[in-house]
């Protein structure tokens, strides 16, 4: 949870750039699938 309010929060400035250290870190499976999701989909705006 603590990983996806970190990105909400530097998602909020609406970044041309956004730089990730570690960002699936200690997440289960299912919060894996949903960053990886979330970011494939940001890359295609």
């Amino acid at each position: 949870m603590k990983q996806r309010l970190g990105l909400a929060t530097a998602l909020l400035a609406n970044p041309d750039i956004l730089i990730l250290d570690e960002p699936i870190n200690g997440l289960d499976p299912e919060g894996i699938r949903w960053v990886r999701n979330f970011y494939n989909l940001l890359s295609m705006k």
